[in-house]
């Protein structure tokens, strides 16, 4: 942008298939580093399985993430 002046700006973390047990440590370093937020690729087409990953990722987070 050029004559823009700098700011911060809001990013997301981007994972893949996430497993909120085997990768809490890694989701909790990107609450640490300072990401408001962050995105997965859906695991599967069972939409059940999908949604406990969303849940247990949010336990983790809360309630910087909401």
């Amino acid at each position: 942008m050029l004559g823009g002046s700098a700011r911060p700006m809001r990013a997301y973390d981007s994972y893949g298939v996430v497993d909120p047990v085997a990768d809490e440590r890694d989701l909790r370093r990107s609450l640490e580093q300072g990401f408001a937020a962050s995105r997965s690729r859906a695991a599967t087409a069972m939409a059940a399985k999908d949604e406990r990953v969303v849940k247990g990722v949010r336990t983790l987070s809360a309630p910087t993430w909401r």
